[in-house]
């Protein structure tokens, strides 16, 4: 539900332009340009998710930070959501900016308003301009973001101080169904702080050569996609890597199907000589190979069509509208691919559950299975009374597209916000979207118990022999498209 006392601020101008990157437009767009042309060339067929990318000043880390921007010149973006460190204000849990635009020489980059009030309204999420004023974190990405993605807006983010890993795992679910085919994530974090002025001196000797073995740690932490390595290493070494929350958002997030690359990594002593007193940076690409992507090919444009066939099938289907037609000629390769869908039906006004069906396994073209799964919905959920036809306009359609399915052996394995879960056993078997678990707050277990229960199983039978499987969903609205 909108939150009717949501408001937005005044546009955030620049507060490190001058000091941290160059103030003129024309001398920051060429050396913008020029450290992408150095950076080492994507692969084709390989799908950028999210970036891990350093925030010092352009000079230092800019280099670093490119090669990981690089993964974005072929690729058409609408959104990007950064997440950073607070360095300049506390922050308790996370922190979301409500300003209008975020501004840079190269002028001024909308944020996405609706994603900001969306995630408002999470527990231990705070809505205020105060703590990014003077924060670098975000804006140092806007050179790249804004030379790459001129048309796309911005959702900044900070995460602050979490008490366990429920409060990651809470975040990270709350962050997920942000992540649509056509969003960005970048986690904005510097690496090791070495020395003195940063009360950090675990050796005196072969300082390079340390620094390097403990960030490569860090860095297999992240490519394993392992929270708990990540966290293990934090505990044992105690780096000071400025971005570890963020960081532990992303693992709690990202999907099995991301692969992880290590596009560069050097460190400020490498560039000044002084290794009393060093910073690292490195840069890393989460991506998807576009062959095995949930579901590839699905544009802006595919998901109106998707949303415009379910709206007018629930029509028919009530009496209000005439039949859908198959006109399949007329569908996209997209469309026309087999994949399994569900849509679910809400009442607009206060957004409740008026239905919601849909397929586990792909039967037909993907068109096909949204529009008899939404004529389903409407008049055949066994909880609810068929919608009327007076209904049909006060009704959201959310249509979720699943990927395939995947046993799971350890339940860790399970990521709030990412996974739907089905469990079978004794015969029963239920089933829920990644999304519910969002809506309902819920953690690991009582995402499995809830499960349970839909199946009609008792809700710990999950721990008892019970089948489970979990799987990925692309999930769009009417609201968002």
């Amino acid at each position: 539900m909108s939150d009717p006392h949501f408001q937005s601020a005044a546009s955030r101008p620049a507060a490190v332009a001058g000091s941290w990157y160059p103030e003129d437009s024309g001398a920051l767009a060429r050396s913008v340009a020029s450290m992408l042309q150095a950076a080492p060339p994507w692969p084709q067929g390989r799908r950028p998710r999210a970036l891990v990318v350093p925030h010092a000043g352009l000079r230092y880390s800019g280099p670093t930070a490119a090669s990981a921007y690089a993964a974005l010149s072929s690729f058409a973006l609408r959104r990007v959501v950064v997440l950073a460190p607070n360095h300049r204000a506390a922050v308790w849990g996370a922190a979301v900016d409500p300003s209008s635009h975020y501004e840079s020489p190269l002028g001024s980059m909308p944020v996405d308003l609706g994603a900001v009030e969306q995630l408002a309204e999470q527990p231990h999420v705070t809505c205020s301009a105060r703590p990014f004023a003077a924060e670098h974190a975000i804006e140092m990405q806007l050179p790249f973001l804004q030379h790459l993605l001129p048309q796309a807006t911005l959702v900044p983010v900070l995460i602050g101080e979490m008490r366990d890993e429920e409060d990651y795992a809470a975040l990270g679910a709350a962050i997920a169904p942000l992540l649509d085919a056509a969003t960005l994530l970048v986690v904005s974090t510097d690496f090791m702080h070495y020395g003195d002025a940063f009360g950090y001196v675990p050796f005196t000797e072969r300082v390079p050569e340390r620094i390097r073995d403990y960030d490569d740690r860090a860095i297999d932490a992240l490519r394993h996609g392992s929270f708990a390595e990540f966290q293990d290493f934090l505990g044992r070494t105690g780096s000071t890597i400025c971005g570890r929350r963020p960081l532990g958002v992303l693992l709690h997030l990202q999907p099995a199907a991301w692969k992880c690359e290590l596009r560069s990594y050097t460190t400020s002593g490498e560039i000044t000589g002084d290794w009393s007193h060093t910073v690292s940076y490195a840069a890393l690409a989460y991506y998807e190979d576009e062959a095995t992507a949930v579901a590839p090919g699905l544009s802006a444009a595919d998901r109106r069509a998707l949303l415009d066939l379910a709206r007018r099938s629930m029509a028919h289907a009530t009496g209000a509208g005439e039949r859908v037609e198959m006109e399949s000629e007329k569908w996209s390769a997209a469309l026309r691919q087999p994949l399994a869908a569900f849509v679910t039906l809400h009442r607009r006004e206060d957004g409740k559950l008026r239905g919601c069906i849909g397929w586990l396994e792909p039967h037909a073209a993907l068109a096909e299975a949204v529009i008899e799964n939404a004529a389903a919905a409407a008049t055949r959920d066994p909880r609810f009374d068929p919608v009327s036809a007076d209904e049909v306009e006060a009704i959201e359609i959310e249509i979720s597209v699943l990927g395939p399915m995947t046993d799971v052996d350890d339940v860790q394995e399970i990521r709030m916000g990412r996974d739907g879960l089905l469990i079978e056993r004794e015969g029963l078997r239920g089933i829920l979207l990644p999304q519910v678990a969002v809506h309902m707050g819920w953690n690991r277990v009582q995402f499995l118990e809830g499960v349970c229960r839909k199946a009609g199983l008792a809700p710990d039978s999950w721990r008892r022999g019970a089948v489970i499987r979990r799987f990925e969903a692309e999930i769009f609205s009417e609201s968002q498209v």
